[in-house]
């Protein structure tokens, strides 16, 4: 595992130096005075009134907040009617905000992947950081020292999809704490986190030092770990890290003539789809077939009344679904000549964006 590298895009909208509130009782702003007894000058330990290691978020931050909704309110989903086609389209937002946009999906990790969002304040060098997944070390990074406090930077590390499926806690811990007297400091801002298919907001994380742990505020922008051993910790959704995609096809065949409840041989078949639908944001595609014996009005009804005999199999089992169509296709020779192969009912999930 090696150190994090910083990329260009994902560097979005976000509060300035010295805005917000201050985190100890006396503290100063970004790159004011340290906030630890330990040192001349007033660095005062412990916890302030406020929940002050998370910094206001200032109007920047929340039109940063805007246009991320914005990259992820408008999915749209169409079910073919006939055959097996499930087509997904995801809207495209143009115009003035295509380009923070661009900037906002830039930082999107793929599996085996982790993203921190980081910047800080530089006094002889930059702030560095570790970064933990359970009880694997991923790696470290460190921000450059001309990095503005206000514009964060991706640093990526590659994950094997074994740690990621573990679930651990993520930890990002600063390493190089360094002081010279107000306004020489050297502090790290984590603006969030993508950790798999996970996005992680300052919200989602808890500061912990020395035992003690605080939760962030509601209009937080960002956490601050100032001291050397400060930790941001978040943990794992209850999906997980990365969960099952909404993918995948399933055919449930040996449907004797006429009938239309499933065999438990058959409702064992069903168990790759209930996997996939676990997080309820699948949509499910559900064909029923028949074979050509018997009329056509006949076999329109056995083909719905198997499709949903296994809808109602799956939600038994614990599926839940953000869409579900049901498609009767009627007598068909489109999986040969056999009629038995014809007596099917195709299952078809696709994740909605």
């Amino acid at each position: 595992m090696g150190a994090g590298a910083a990329g260009d895009c994902g560097r979005g909208a976000t509060a300035g130096p010295g805005q917000g509130m201050a985190p100890f009782p006396g503290a100063a702003g970004a790159g004011g005075a340290r906030r630890d007894g330990g040192r001349a000058g007033g660095r005062q330990s412990g916890f302030g009134p406020r929940k002050g290691r998370f910094r206001a978020k200032t109007s920047a931050a929340r039109l940063s907040g805007a246009l991320r909704g914005l990259s992820s309110g408008h999915p749209s989903v169409r079910i073919a009617t006939s055959l097996r086609e499930v087509v997904v389209a995801q809207l495209t937002a143009v115009g003035p905000g295509a380009a923070a946009l661009c900037l906002l999906w830039g930082t999107a990790a793929g599996a085996g992947e982790i993203i921190i969002s980081a910047s800080g304040t530089s006094f002889e060098g930059g702030p560095a950081f570790t970064v933990r997944l359970g009880e694997q070390e991923v790696g470290a990074g460190q921000v450059e020292a001309d990095q503005p406090p206000d514009t964060p930077a991706p640093f990526r590390f590659e994950v094997a999809d074994e740690v990621l499926r573990a679930n651990g806690e993520l930890s990002v811990a600063f390493t190089n704490d360094e002081y010279g007297g107000p306004g020489r400091d050297r502090n790290l801002y984590l603006y969030g986190a993508t950790v798999g298919a996970t996005e992680l907001s300052p919200q989602d994380f808890r500061f912990e030092r020395g035992g003690e742990t605080q939760e962030a505020e509601a209009d937080a922008s960002f956490v601050e770990l100032i001291i050397e051993g400060d930790e941001a910790r978040a943990a794992a959704p209850a999906e997980g890290w990365l969960p099952v995609p909404c993918e995948g096809e399933v055919a449930v065949t040996g449907f004797a003539m006429g009938a239309v409840a499933l065999t438990p041989e058959q409702e064992a078949a069903l168990a790759p789809i209930l996997a996939a639908a676990g997080s309820g944001d699948c949509s499910v595609v559900i064909a029923g077939y028949a074979s050509l014996t018997g009329g056509s009005e006949l076999n329109l009804e056995i083909s719905e009344a198997r499709a949903r005999s296994v809808l109602d199999a799956l939600v038994a089992g614990g599926a839940s679904f953000a869409e579900s169509r049901v498609v009767a296709l009627g007598g068909t020779e489109e999986f040969g000549p056999d009629e038995e192969h014809n007596r099917r009912v195709v299952v078809q999930v696709v994740q909605v964006e």
